[in-house]
């Protein structure tokens, strides 16, 4: 029997158990992403969604605002702008079913969308235990946040 090589059953078994260590890790690695493409494709639609309820809005309770020439820009560049500045002008808004405050909650929902895919991701990376990526998403995370909040205090 020169040319074939006898091979242990337990070298067999081990390859078999490796390989079903690395399809269980990788399907782990394919629902995660699935779930951060799902955040994603979900935060970009509701916040078009949003928008388009808030721009129909607009020129129904309003229909006359958005149709001369120099409206539009009066309307969404000056200081004295219907459109909401701060968080408790939206919600307020929001309260009136103003289109204005509704367009902007979508552009908040949008704003939202990639941060929270970061604390998704590390709530994925924890529960895989990955140690690497957990510190660092997390730090991500808390780099984004503290940019939304420093940059409202300076403008």
């Amino acid at each position: 029997m020169a040319g074939k090589e006898v091979v242990d059953s337990s070298q067999v078994l081990g390859d078999d158990a490796r390989a079903e260590a690395l399809r269980k890790q990788l399907e782990k690695i394919h629902r995660a992403e699935s779930v951060i493409s799902a955040v994603l494709r979900i935060g970009v639609v509701l916040s078009l969604s949003v928008v388009v309820v808030g721009v129909i809005v607009s020129f129904v309770r309003k229909p006359g605002t958005y149709l001369h020439d120099n409206a539009i820009n009066k309307a969404l560049l000056t200081k004295s702008s219907n459109y909401p500045h701060s968080l408790s002008t939206v919600f307020s808004g929001l309260s009136h079913l103003q289109g204005e405050a509704i367009i902007v909650f979508g552009l908040i929902i949008l704003l939202a969308t990639p941060i929270l895919r970061v604390l998704v991701s590390a709530v994925i990376f924890a529960f895989q235990r990955d140690r690497y990526f957990v510190p660092i998403t997390v730090f991500v995370f808390l780099v984004l946040v503290t940019s939304f909040l420093l940059g409202k205090a300076g403008g």
